[in-house]
């Protein structure tokens, strides 16, 4: 074992390398720093600093060397934060940049500009010193307003779009309806004395009509769907799909279609949207079917902290050049004289997918079939 004769220039090499880690060696390490770094002393006079702080704050190291380390703070804080320095020095420790205070520096020329704080207190030949890690926070900041501002513009167009919509089912559905009721009372008047032609027409205006009350309809559905309303709440997805298989009961039995329901997670999220949002998927698979009856598959498989699920059928299909266009308002992939309906199921899809934080896409199935995937939150924790 090594006596404590042995030990003595162990001790005295370590305090050498302490020494000059103090000196040219620190002043090295602080020029390497991406951030400003401010070397102060316990009573609170600066000591070192490296070349980024004169840049940042304008001044020469001559002019800061020996100064307060409030100097770099506005009048109006320094008070405080001799408080604050004279409190941390009674435990001192490391203190990251995000559990620091936030604060406001000042330059030479007086111009006041956020910073972020962080310290780590030095043993060095001298005693303790604190190295202040200094981050200009201007852009982060302008991006913070930024993200705000944009939400809150965000939150306006969604709430213009609510508006128009219920203006629409109420205001537009209203003539709307007295053109169904005066299409009707023509019919019933003229009895024969229609031609085949004229028939074919007023056959025309009627089915009009009604596709318009239809996308009316699918319009205010859609301005609906991922809306902030309603709290979310933990929800079963197996229970929500047994509940859109319910509502489609006449649907499904007409079409002869087996549902396949995998193992579903539980996830946080709206349950009257998501009810929607495997009703459409579900009737989409029923609507686009081939000649076998239809065979549809709900499963789900965990990806990080979200939930990776799919709805597959062995229908018609699509073109994967064209997928993304089906998620798109008004927009069909396949001619409406064979299926019917308004471009919109694909689009409230994705808004109440989005809504939840996820992300909507298709992809071809095996055969010919279609894959709806998307991607939801496991839990309250996740999804913060």
């Amino acid at each position: 074992m090594p006596n404590s004769s042995q030990g003595k220039p162990q001790d005295t090499r370590s305090a050498e390398r302490l020494q000059f880690i103090t000196s040219d060696g620190l002043q090295a390490l602080l020029n390497a720093s991406p951030d400003a770094v401010v070397v102060v002393d316990v009573d609170g006079r600066i000591v070192d600093m490296n070349r980024i702080t004169q840049e940042m704050f304008g001044y020469t190291a001559q002019e800061l060397v020996g100064q307060s380390v409030e100097v770099l703070l506005p009048q109006r804080s320094r008070a405080a934060h001799v408080q604050y320095r004279l409190q941390y020095l009674e435990s001192p420790s490391p203190r990251p940049m995000g559990a620091s205070l936030e604060l406001t520096g000042v330059r030479r020329d007086e111009t006041e500009f956020p910073v972020g704080i962080s310290l780590s207190p030095l043993r060095g030949a001298e005693g303790v010193v604190v190295a202040a890690m200094v981050r200009d926070m201007t852009e982060q900041r302008r991006a913070q307003t930024e993200v705000v501002r944009a939400a809150g513009e965000l939150q306006r167009s969604n709430y213009a779009l609510e508006q128009f919509a219920y203006a629409a089912s109420h205001d537009l559905q209203e003539p709307l309806r007295n053109i169904s009721s005066c299409l009707q009372m023509i019919q019933k008047l003229s009895g024969d004395q229609l031609t085949e032609e004229s028939g074919e027409f007023f056959q025309f205006a009627v089915d009009s009509a009604g596709r318009m009350r239809q996308m009316i309809l699918k319009l205010l559905e859609f301005s609906r769907a991922g809306s902030s309303d309603g709290l979310r709440a933990p929800v079963s997805l197996l229970a929500l799909v047994n509940q859109a298989r319910e509502n489609l009961t006449t649907a499904i039995a007409e079409a002869g279609a087996i549902i396949e329901i995998g193992d579903l997670p539980v996830i946080l999220g709206n349950e009257t949207q998501l009810v929607r949002l495997f009703q459409n998927l579900l009737s989409n698979s029923l609507k686009f079917r081939g000649d076998a009856a239809p065979r549809i598959r709900v499963g789900a498989d965990p990806d990080g902290p979200m939930w990776a699920l799919s709805v597959q059928d062995n229908g018609i299909g699509l073109d994967p050049k064209h997928s993304e266009k089906g998620f798109e308002i008004f927009q069909t992939l396949h001619p409406r004289s064979r299926y019917e309906g308004t471009g919109i199921g694909l689009a409230i899809c994705r808004r109440i997918v989005e809504g939840h934080g996820g992300r909507i896409w298709a992809e071809p199935a095996e055969g010919n079939g279609t894959r709806i995937c998307f991607t939801l939150y496991g839990s309250e924790d996740d999804a913060k």
